[in-house]
């Protein structure tokens, strides 16, 4: 089971906590640093795909006050899950030109949104959203790369943004940075794989 905490202005540190079970096809989420749960599963939510819950690559973001949740689901054409409610209710949606979606993050305020996902074309974008995910275009700094894109982390701003493309497949291991909203990145190239990443909430 893994578990995400964000924290937010004025809001007290891991008050809002998800927990995901893939195994389970649950998500707990709690309000209160994980005194109490409330658990969602896929018939509370009839429109949405049961591949958000049961598979191991879903991949969860949470703004700050733990009411956007955007859930990501590599599943060919699946696509993404935006709740602007702790869960209540969920908009299942597909960005265009995004075929398979690997990895999501979003900032404090949950209105940037960041995804990698595999293009139409067989390649790899990095694409954001400035609205919740009601419109997107891809980062002219990570567009087309043969190599896959595989995670992405946001700072609590949202100025900084660090992604990876890494494969046990591919020699080359590409860790990118962005300090701009992910307009453009710089890049470091490792000699073994990326497999996780992680960026602190003030981005250093």
């Amino acid at each position: 089971m893994s578990v995400l905490k964000r924290r937010s202005n004025n809001i007290k540190d891991g008050q809002y906590v998800i927990a995901f079970s893939d195994s389970r096809a649950l998500i707990d989420i709690s309000k209160d640093c994980g005194m109490t749960w409330t658990r969602r599963q896929p018939s509370d939510l009839p429109n949405v795909n049961e591949y958000f819950f049961s598979n191991d690559r879903t991949r969860i973001a949470m703004s700050g006050d733990g009411r956007h949740i955007y859930c990501s689901c590599y599943m060919a054409n699946v696509g993404l899950l935006r709740s602007t409610d702790f869960l209540e209710t969920a908009e299942p949606f597909k960005p265009d030109n995004c075929y398979s979606v690997y990895s999501i993050a979003c900032n404090g305020r949950g209105n940037l949104v960041a995804i990698v996902c595999k293009n139409n074309n067989n390649k790899y974008d990095l694409m954001l959203s400035g609205d919740y995910g009601k419109t997107w275009w891809v980062s002219n700094g990570l567009k087309d790369s043969t190599v896959p894109l595989m995670g992405v982390e946001m700072s609590h701003s949202g100025r900084y943004i660090v992604a990876y493309a890494s494969s046990p497949n591919y020699t080359v291991h590409e860790l990118y940075v962005s300090s701009d909203y992910g307009e453009t990145f710089s890049s470091e190239i490792f000699r073994g794989p990326i497999t996780k990443i992680a960026i602190s909430g003030d981005g250093k």
